[in-house]
């Protein structure tokens, strides 16, 4: 073999080594690009996964902030509705003065107990009553009173309070449950609002 034989063949093994690392660098690059792609697929798929799950918990954060809110909102309400309802229950005691009400005040009278008591103070209409059932005591008119007794001993140390306004506010939290579930057009499950 000569020379030019020699050069011909080393250029044809020359240029075939190089197509083979051109087809080998192709498929590695084509390997890489693969693996490259479905890596960027993968932290695609986790950002997307991340953030479903922080939108997921920022939507229920949001709804327990709602559902919070709406909750104290619902509890001014009801309070308000409760004192709303109180004042008007208060200022509808008059009318416990019907024909009964004179065994009311004398029942009223008869639950304090007995002393020395110097003031009794009382609805200007029952001031004859009061002066029955506490001769020795001054009669006090008191306007805010709508029935019923306040009076005082002792150089004004003891007190005893027995008005139908005292009486609505000790009730109050017993009956406060029965008007607004009956407000609200249910009944209460209490086996005590059945016997009533």
């Amino acid at each position: 073999m000569g020379y030019r034989e020699l050069i011909t063949h080393l250029q044809k093994e020359g240029e075939e080594k190089i197509r083979q690392l051109w087809a080998d660098t192709e498929r590695k690059a084509e390997q890489i690009r693969k693996e490259s792609m479905n890596r960027a697929e993968d932290i695609r798929s986790e950002f997307i996964k991340e953030q479903i799950t922080n939108a997921g918990e920022q939507e229920e954060n949001i709804i327990a902030d709602s559902r919070k809110k709406a909750g104290a909102i619902g509890l001014s309400a009801e309070k308000a509705l409760a004192e709303r309802i109180y004042n008007i229950s208060r200022s509808l005691l008059h009318t416990l003065r019907n024909e009964k009400y004179k065994d009311v005040f004398t029942s009223l009278c008869s639950e304090i107990p007995v002393s020395n008591w110097s003031e009794v103070r009382v609805n200007p209409q029952d001031r004859a009553r009061a002066a029955r059932c506490f001769p020795d005591s001054r009669i006090v008119n008191d306007d805010s009173i709508s029935g019923g007794l306040d009076v005082m001993g002792n150089e004004n140390k003891i007190r005893v309070i027995n008005t139908l306004e005292k009486r609505l506010e000790k009730a109050w939290e017993d009956i406060l449950p029965f008007i607004m579930k009956d407000a609200s057009g249910e009944l209460p499950d209490d086996d005590t609002h059945s016997a009533a």
